[in-house]
């Protein structure tokens, strides 16, 4: 396993209310690097992602997850690994009359990765910010 420590990267999203959202993000490490993640190791990762009117806004607006009964989002195995977010078209359609004054806010994109046995100083799974940015919802 690559040393993650990713830098944030910037990725700004355009979603089309009334259409489905489907993205995929790769998994980098500290030197921009794909992350492998096998099958074997893929119940060891997770994935959380949110929108808020601004980073420092307490209500969000809408959540991602990969755990739990409602989970809406994927960590997929490959070289890299990938955290796939979805919305259905009734979804992006619902957020233009749920916020309908906040036509441009934030979003932020966190991993969870499993503890490395070869970095013996990490005892933890780790939660990293790999990709944060502007989104904008168009009608």
């Amino acid at each position: 396993m690559s040393v993650l420590e990713p830098a944030t990267s910037r990725r700004d999203l355009v979603i089309a209310a009334g259409e489905v959202f489907d993205i995929c993000v790769p998994i980098l490490d500290a030197l921009d690097n794909p992350v492998e993640i096998s099958d074997d190791a893929l119940a060891s990762w997770s994935a959380t992602a949110d929108i808020r009117a601004h980073p420092g806004a307490a209500a969000v607006l809408v959540a991602w997850t990969t755990e739990g009964q409602n989970a809406n989002a994927a960590v997929l195995a490959g070289d890299p690994g990938l955290v796939r977010l979805q919305a259905s078209a009734e979804q992006t359609a619902g957020w233009l009359t749920s916020w309908p004054d906040l036509l441009a806010v934030v979003w932020r994109l966190h991993v969870v990765a499993p503890v490395d046995p070869d970095i013996p100083e990490i005892t933890e799974p780790t939660r990293y910010r790999i990709a944060q940015g502007r989104v904008r919802l168009v009608h």
